[in-house]
């Protein structure tokens, strides 16, 4: 991990995005936000994030699928992901939605509801864990 921890927001709501970035921006990160998934595949290999923060229900590519195309390209295997997303469970088929976030690839889920503190807060944990 860099000095100053890289954060990389893929999210298609650009207020929201913008909202996050200023709060993580005071919190000492140094982060980069990304509407389209598609640039996003290109941002990660030349910012090289500590930490995704990844929305799911985006037009043409969703975070599903983005998180998979990242698994698969060997100079971001081993990103850190968290779903960040308004859905309460984007995967309705199952009942436990960290379950599938984890089996995908995911550090963990975190609904947008949720205070920026706390995001923050779950952003240092994630970070410091291996």
């Amino acid at each position: 991990m860099s000095t100053v921890p890289r954060i990389l927001m893929v999210d298609d709501d650009v207020d929201l995005a913008s909202i996050i970035s200023m709060k993580l921006q005071t919190e000492g990160f140094d982060i980069k936000t990304v509407s389209n998934p598609d640039v996003a595949l290109e941002t990660v290999k030349e910012f090289k994030p500590d930490l995704i923060l990844l929305d799911i229900n985006m037009p043409e590519m969703n975070g599903t699928e983005y998180l998979i195309e990242l698994r698969d390209l060997p100079d971001t295997k081993k990103v850190k992901v968290i779903f960040f997303t308004s859905m309460s469970n984007p995967w309705p088929i199952f009942k436990n939605r960290d379950a599938v976030a984890k089996d995908l690839g995911a550090i963990d889920f975190m609904e947008k509801g949720t205070d920026l503190d706390l995001v923050v807060k779950k952003i240092r944990e994630t970070l410091m864990s291996e």
